[in-house]
């Protein structure tokens, strides 16, 4: 971690997000892929599997990315606030890429998931787990 200590700090909270996103996300896709594949509807499959990636994303970017020291209940709420945004958002990329233009639903799933990626580092960067000033 001796080089950690010369990125500065904003280029630290990208490099965690990007680490704790890909781990998330990439068992999150893997199992979007296999419940896909047994025939699980591809809207019902990202619904499941956005509310199970919450839970992951939270504990890894509070702890993790942003080192967070609020209490629970004073970044909780904006998260689930910048989620529900970020599910929307997916959604809405999912039914244009998929029923709009027939765009294979796992690459729009993947399209999707980069798009909220970058709106969700805003989001937790700079409204849920905000500094103290």
């Amino acid at each position: 971690m001796q080089l950690m200590r010369f990125i500065p700090d904003h280029l630290q909270k990208i490099s965690r997000f990007i680490i704790v996103g890909l781990v998330s996300n990439g068992i999150g896709y893997g199992v979007y892929l296999l419940i896909t594949w047994f025939g699980v509807p591809y809207k019902t499959a990202m619904t499941l599997l956005y509310c199970v990636g919450i839970t992951m994303s939270y504990i890894g970017n509070r702890k993790f990315t942003f080192a967070s020291t609020q209490k629970l209940h004073q970044t909780l709420v904006k998260f689930i606030g910048a989620y529900v945004v970020g599910y929307a958002l997916q959604y809405a990329i999912l039914y244009i890429l998929v029923d709009v233009f027939l765009i294979f639903h796992a690459y729009a799933q993947l399209c999707g998931a980069i798009v909220v990626a970058v709106y969700l580092f805003v989001a937790l960067r700079y409204v849920v787990f905000k500094e103290q000033s």
